[in-house]
C-alpha cells in the first residue's frame, strides 16, 4: 500500500495478491491522506473477505407464534425509482352506430327541374331552393327544404292540335331519415307541391286559361359533398295531383289533355352549405 500527498490532493495505491497467484491493483484519489487511507482499508477488506462476517453473526429470526399469522413485510421502494401512476380504463364500448351530431346547417342552390302530369310529356325549367339541416347522423337526419320552380311555356302537339303549358310554384319537402357513406347521403323524402298551371291554345281562336295546382309526392334524394361547403344534389320521385283538369280545344271539339292520376318529377343542382 502506498499513499502520496500532492498539493491539495492525495493518491493511494494498494496491491492484493490472491492465493491463486493473481495480483490486483487499485488506485484511489481523495482530498487528504486520511480519506485515501480509509478508502484503501475498505478496498483491502473487501478483497480479503467479500461477504464479511455480518451474515455469520446475525441473530436468529424470531419464530412466528402459532396464534397469529406472520406479518407481511412492508413494501420497499428503491431510492430513485417511482411507482408508475395507475391508469383507469376509460374506454367506452363501441356503439352499434355513431351518435347524431347536432350541426345546424343551411343549404341554398339552383338547378334543373322537370315535372310531368301538368301537361303532355315532361315540362322542364329552372329552380332555386333553400334547405335546413338541423341534425346530421347515421339514421335520424330530419331535413326541410323549399324549392321554387318555373317551367316556361313549351309547345305540345296532340292530334294536330298545338298548345303551350307552363307551371310556376313551390314544393315543400321533408326528409326524416338518411344513410351516409364517404360523403354521400341518401334519403327518402315526402313533399307537397303548390302552384299555378297555365295553358294556351296556339290554333286560331285559341284561349288562355290558368288553374291552381296541388300535389303530394314521394322521392329519393341524394347529396354528394364535393367539399364541406359545396354539394351536388339530385332527386327523383312520383307525384299524385290533388287538382285535376281537362284541356279541350273548341274547333273541332277535342280533348287536348287530361291530368293523370300519377306523374313524376326530377331535379338536380349545385348547392352551397353554410352554418
Amino acid at each position: 500500500m502506498q499513499v502520496r500527498s500532492l498539493e491539495e490532493r492525495a493518491t493511494g495505491t494498494v496491491q492484493v495478491d490472491g492465493p491463486d497467484g493473481t495480483s490486483t491493483t487499485r488506485k484511489l484519489e481523495g482530498r487528504d491522506c486520511d480519506e485515501v487511507v480509509a478508502a484503501l482499508a475498505v478496498v483491502t477488506a473487501l478483497a480479503i473477505d467479500p461477504y464479511g462476517d455480518a451474515a455469520k453473526e446475525s441473530p436468529p429470526k424470531p419464530q412466528p407464534s402459532a396464534s397469529a399469522p406472520p406479518a407481511a413485510p412492508p413494501a420497499v421502494t428503491p431510492i430513485g425509482t417511482e411507482t408508475p401512476p395507475q391508469e383507469q380504463d376509460l374506454r367506452l364500448p363501441l356503439a352499434a352506430s355513431a351518435p347524431a351530431i347536432i350541426d345546424d346547417d343551411w343549404l341554398t342552390g339552383a338547378g334543373y327541374a322537370a315535372m310531368s302530369a301538368i301537361g303532355p310529356g315532361m315540362s322542364s325549367g329552372g329552380s332555386v331552393f333553400v334547405g335546413y339541416e338541423p341534425v346530421k347522423g347515421p339514421t335520424l337526419a330530419p331535413r326541410l327544404r323549399i324549392t321554387f320552380s318555373f317551367l316556361p311555356p313549351a309547345s305540345k302537339v296532340v292530334e294536330q292540335q298545338e298548345g303551350r303549358i307552363s307551371w310556376l310554384g313551390a314544393r315543400l319537402q321533408s326528409c326524416p331519415v338518411a344513410t351516409y357513406g364517404r360523403g354521400l347521403a341518401v334519403m327518402p323524402c315526402v313533399s307537397l307541391g303548390l302552384g299555378s298551371a297555365a295553358a294556351e291554345g296556339m290554333m286560331p281562336g285559341g284561349k288562355r286559361s290558368s288553374m291552381g295546382w296541388a300535389d303530394v309526392g314521394a322521392s329519393l334524394q341524394g347529396q354528394l359533398d364535393l367539399v364541406s361547403w359545396l354539394v351536388i344534389d339530385a332527386h327523383a320521385g312520383l307525384i299524385a295531383p290533388l287538382t285535376r283538369y281537362t284541356l279541350v280545344v273548341d274547333q273541332p271539339a277535342t280533348t287536348f289533355y287530361e291530368t293523370p292520376a300519377v306523374g313524376g318529377e326530377i331535379g338536380a343542382g349545385l348547392a352551397v352549405r353554410f352554418p
